[in-house]
């Protein structure tokens, strides 16, 4: 994309794609994430995983690496869950914070589910 746009010819390959390849360029996280954004294929011994922590200050992506995840849960997409999952925690120090940082904020739910 970056080369696109430092040649000016993004707007006209934008230009060409339909409606649901342009949804797929804004809301897939794993065309946009870093390797340390996306969730780990196996455990460390080669099993499955139970737990995953993000640890990273402030601007690292965990809120919305954790977005994404949420939104692959709800939607049952590939790679993330086998089927459609009906309830997610959203755990944070306060109420305020879930609301403010997890759903509305700029990588929260709210801007970055389709």
């Amino acid at each position: 994309m970056r080369g696109l746009a430092a040649s000016g010819r993004l707007e006209a390959v934008l230009a060409q794609l339909r409606p649901e390849e342009l949804s797929r360029l804004r809301y897939d996280f794993e065309l946009w994430a870093r390797e340390d954004q996306l969730p780990p294929a196996r455990a460390q011994g080669g099993g499955a995983w139970t737990v995953w922590l993000m640890l990273g200050g402030r601007g690292a992506g965990k809120t919305r690496a954790g977005a994404a995840w949420v939104t692959g849960l709800v939607g049952g997409l590939r790679g993330i869950a086998a089927q459609r999952v009906g309830r997610i925690a959203l755990v944070g120090e306060t109420l305020a914070d879930v609301r403010d940082v997890m759903v509305h904020g700029p990588s929260g739910l709210v801007a970055t589910a389709p």
